[in-house]
């Protein structure tokens, strides 16, 4: 079996999770998340940031931000998750699957005309297991 996500528990989250349970916000808003927001928007060079409840939540908010719509074929990889491709359907565009390679779950720049017609608008590349070098 190929694990879609191994956990890296490794640091203080018992303590930001007990400090969650504690304050009673454990869930949608919080110090926690307006810290997280704030040090991804530092991240990313950017004045905001928005976090959202999971990764199939930010797909969609991806999908709609880059203006994915009707005719807009979008390769991923073979190997993700069903999120992806659904992501990008709701916006009414097309998610095309492509090969890339026995073990791999990334997308590379060479994979990225290999076999995609002219319509290609997007590429996601999929980060299935945080260990594959990119």
């Amino acid at each position: 079996m190929i694990p879609v996500n191994e956990p890296l528990l490794d640091g203080k989250e018992r303590v930001y999770l007990n400090e969650c349970i504690e304050s009673g916000w454990i869930s949608s808003d919080g110090a926690f998340v307006e810290r997280f927001e704030r040090a991804m928007a530092g991240y990313v060079g950017r004045r905001h940031a928005i976090a959202v409840a999971n990764g199939s939540a930010a797909l969609d908010v991806a999908a709609v931000a880059l203006r994915l719509g009707p005719d807009d074929e979008v390769i991923i990889p073979t190997h993700t998750i069903i999120s992806c491709a659904s992501a990008i359907v709701r916006t009414g565009g097309l998610a095309h699957h492509q090969f890339i390679g026995e073990g791999l779950v990334l997308l590379r720049p060479e994979h990225w005309t290999a076999g995609n017609g002219p319509g290609s608008t997007a590429y996601r590349a999929s980060r299935s297991r945080c260990r594959q070098p990119a």
